[in-house]
């Protein structure tokens, strides 16, 4: 078919602008349509290192030379508030002074599995998980 005005190669040219058009348009809504159900996690901050009394010192002191974490006692009492939260979701589950042994120097002993557990609940914490009743 032939137009008055215009040749046939300026019709199929005309036309293959509009396909190709048409396909990167069709390209751009599936790309960014593929991105819109991406889900990412809450980020955790550190809101800086906890006091016991004036001493700035988050409630871990360090390692014994058994390889046991040295807690104080604002640190036992958070390690017992976080288990009443999340110890039935841990396994083995974790209960009110589970792998805490205390000292004659005021501090806790905390072995190697329950230091791990005590700092996985407390990132549950800091990223907001629900406690496992709740859900």
């Amino acid at each position: 078919m032939k137009y008055e005005n215009s040749s046939e190669s300026e019709y199929w040219l005309g036309w293959f602008i509009d396909l190709a058009l048409a396909a990167a348009i069709i390209a751009m809504v599936l790309a960014l349509a593929g991105c819109a159900g991406t889900v990412t996690p809450h980020q955790v901050r550190d809101h800086g290192a906890s006091f016991d009394g004036n001493a700035r010192n988050s409630g871990f002191l360090g390692f014994d030379s058994d390889g046991r974490g040295i807690i104080t006692p604002s640190a036992r009492a958070r390690y017992n508030s976080l288990a009443a939260l999340y110890g039935k979701r841990l396994d083995p589950p974790v209960g009110f002074d589970d792998g805490l042994t205390p000292t004659g120097t005021n501090t806790f002993l905390i072995d190697a599995q329950h230091l791990v557990d005590f700092s996985t609940m407390n990132r549950w914490k800091r990223q907001g998980w629900e406690p496992p009743w709740t859900r």
